[in-house]
């Protein structure tokens, strides 16, 4: 299939001249029209496809006239075509190779997003939605072509939204739909010195606990309550938590239900902490905000909020909560960010631990501690949470 010609890379910048965005409609009819082959195509269309490609190939110095480009025979040698040349086909033809051929939907669906066609990425991923790798190279190639801003995050929620519509989930979700997915990421309970260690809690910090409220968020089945009582450390702890079942040595207090169905007393906890639990599972960039605001106003004066991670997310239980992963990564790295620029009203201590993923391999991991030091009131007012009347 044209040997002497260079093979042409669609993604490389050097590849073609850059050409402006261009938004093109969304199509409704299917990919492949009723009585019609998979990938037959009129002369008309060969025709102007060819000259497309051929303007580019002339423009970079070689002769396609004594060397022309054929269109090729076969339909996989068509797909591959396609897929080296993917820029020149219309959408239609994109989906039409990427719901055929799954070897071919990263990378087509990566041209597709750049053309911000939304119906058309919604296609393949409801397509792809049970093939879990399949459908992780899809988003991740979507993720790439998206624009790093507001309109691509607003993007992959959308897309989030239609398949959380297609399972009849609920908008937003809650991590409480997911409880036996959330057993299995919880079987390991961590030791308090565990604690300690991802969230830098220092021996000192733990001796201010001491007649005072502790909250867990997802705290899960770790033995805290007991691991503290034995140090000597006495203080009640609340913990938020949809699966544990209650156990003395976990807690004081159980409040089985989702973080965001629960009422926070303001100004209530001396220490709070969220080990791989929220921001995580937020399934929103909304649920992020709401996170750090409920938490932020529940610390007493002086209280510390620990956070870890706060970015890196890449756990998931649902495809629709796939798509959730970077717009929720960035809505919690802006408002850590944001509460950096208020030292009147926040301590923040940004810092990074050493932590294995699921393959056994050392990663860093960045945390937060969040320490309320200003005005409650203002506080509330930067937060955007009113205090009702």
């Amino acid at each position: 299939m044209n040997p002497e010609l260079p093979p042409t890379d669609i993604d490389s910048e050097k590849s073609i001249p850059k050409q402006e965005e261009t938004a093109v409609p969304v199509a409704t009819s299917p990919a492949t029209d009723e009585g019609r082959p998979y990938l037959s195509f009129d002369e008309e269309e060969k025709d102007k496809i060819l000259r497309d490609i051929s303007a580019v190939y002339a423009a970079r110095g070689h002769d396609v006239n004594n060397n022309p480009i054929s269109f090729p025979e076969g339909e996989e040698e068509i797909e591959d075509f396609i897929s080296g040349h993917r820029r020149y086909f219309t959408t239609e033809r994109l989906v039409e190779v990427a719901l055929n051929n799954s070897e071919y939907a990263p990378k087509l669906v990566s041209e597709i997003a750049r053309r911000r066609d939304f119906g058309q990425l919604e296609r393949v991923l409801h397509h792809y939605k049970k093939d879990t790798p399949r459908f992780e190279f899809c988003v991740k190639q979507i993720e790439s072509a998206l624009q790093d801003n507001e309109l691509g995050n607003n993007i992959l929620m959308a897309l989030s939204a239609s398949l959380a519509k297609a399972e009849a989930q609920k908008e937003p979700e809650t991590i409480a739909e997911h409880k036996e997915a959330m057993k299995k990421e919880k079987a390991t309970a961590r030791p308090l010195k565990e604690y300690q260690r991802l969230l830098k809690i220092s021996d000192e910090e733990l001796k201010v606990l001491s007649d005072q409220e502790l909250l867990l968020i997802g705290g899960g089945f770790s033995p805290i309550k007991a691991e503290l009582t034995q140090a000597g450390i006495g203080c009640k702890i609340t913990n938020i938590d949809p699966i544990v079942e209650p156990d003395p040595r976990i807690a004081d207090e159980f409040i089985k239900r989702d973080f965001f169905g629960v009422v926070l007393e303001e100004n209530k906890y001396t220490t709070e902490i969220a080990l791989h639990s929220l921001p995580t599972y937020a399934f929103s960039p909304q649920q992020v905000t709401e996170f750090y605001s409920r938490s932020i106003l529940s610390l007493k004066q002086g209280g510390l909020l620990h956070v870890m991670p706060v970015n890196g997310f890449a756990d998931y239980f649902t495809p629709a909560m796939r798509l959730s992963r970077k717009p929720v990564n960035d809505a919690s790295v802006k408002f850590v960010q944001r509460l950096k620029q208020r030292p009147d009203l926040f301590a923040v201590t940004e810092f990074t631990v050493e932590a294995k993923d699921y393959f056994g391999r050392k990663t860093q991991r960045p945390g937060v501690k969040i320490g309320l030091v200003g005005d409650r009131d203002q506080v509330r007012e930067f937060l955007g949470v009113y205090k009702a009347a």
